[in-house]
């Protein structure tokens, strides 16, 4: 086999003498296996859609568990443990859409988004227990909008409402603001 260092079949090359110095070897820019080595992911700037997406999923949620707990099974107190729990679910959902691959703590910004789908959560929870009531409404002979035409959304409301009520929503927001902290 030709080497092109010491010539023909292991002779020495016709340019040089034995005890000539080889010539340097051809360095490359970097190694070939450098190409296959893991990067770094890339990281995005946190995302305020992307938190109101997480977060207002996370609230519907919420939302759809309060209606039927308080519509069907008319509780009371124990709203105030599904108060702290969808706090925890609304700020952390937030959390997860804003730090998509961005770790540090999050804005200000991040904060009052989490409050505010906490705040939104209770007037959708009534409207979904407003709802399930008047189809789940025994012996009646009207029709669902009859039904929701027979009692306003203001009435239903007005006559559910109570201080344990408000302590949970209170909750709520303290949770998912403090979640997000």
């Amino acid at each position: 086999m030709d080497d092109p260092a010491t010539g023909p079949a292991g002779g020495v090359a016709p340019d040089r003498q034995p005890g000539d110095v080889r010539p340097a070897q051809r360095r490359l820019d970097r190694p070939p296996g450098e190409r296959y080595a893991a990067t770094e992911p890339a990281v995005t700037a946190p995302s305020l859609g992307r938190a109101a997406v997480w977060g207002g999923l996370a609230a519907a949620l919420v939302a759809l568990a309060w209606g039927a707990l308080s519509g069907f099974l008319g509780l009371d107190l124990g709203l105030l443990v599904l108060a702290v729990f969808g706090g925890w679910l609304i700020g952390a959902a937030v959390l997860h859409g804003a730090r998509v691959g961005r770790p540090g703590r999050p804005e200000t910004r991040f904060r009052v988004l989490a409050a505010l789908l906490a705040a939104l959560t209770w007037p959708a929870a009534q409207a979904v227990a407003w709802v399930l009531t008047r189809v789940a409404l025994p012996a009646s002979s009207l029709d669902l909008g009859g039904r929701l035409a027979a009692t306003s959304y203001g009435g239903y409301v007005s006559n559910t409402f109570s201080p344990i009520s408000l302590l949970a929503v209170g909750i709520l927001l303290l949770a998912a603001w403090l979640t997000t902290r």
